[in-house]
């Protein structure tokens, strides 16, 4: 008489996916990311005219095309007031660092964060 071995799904264990179901699993996933990634990149890429914002740099108030109203810090506000104010000049990074008070690689790191504070809070609201 032969006694057989339990095979692992008659003790109750699943049995574990081959290497070719792994990787198609995978491949899967990867196309939903690239899918989202896309879609979330077109919905980012709409442009909104310029004109359509309006700033309040007395107050602080940036109003986007909707109608809603974004108080901004005072560094948001300087930043924003800087670059409104350029009358279309092109100026540099230092320019903007020397109208802000910022200098060196501390005030970079500033000068980028607050640009993408602004870009994240304006993205959210037009």
């Amino acid at each position: 008489m032969t006694i057989k071995k339990p095979t692992p799904t008659a003790l109750g264990r699943k049995k574990s996916p081959s290497t070719a179901e792994l990787f198609s699993q995978l491949t899967a996933r990867l196309e939903q990311a690239r899918d989202l990634s896309e879609e979330l990149s077109r919905r980012r890429s709409v442009a909104v005219p310029l004109s359509a914002w309006s700033f309040d740099d007395a107050k602080g108030l940036l109003t986007a095309p909707t109608g809603t109203q974004i108080k901004l810090s005072a560094q948001e506000a300087a930043l924003l007031t800087v670059l409104v104010h350029g009358d279309n000049q092109r100026g540099t990074y230092s320019d903007v660092l020397v109208a802000l008070k910022q200098e060196g690689a501390s005030g970079r790191r500033n000068l980028a964060m607050l640009v993408s504070r602004l870009r994240a809070r304006g993205s959210c609201r037009n």
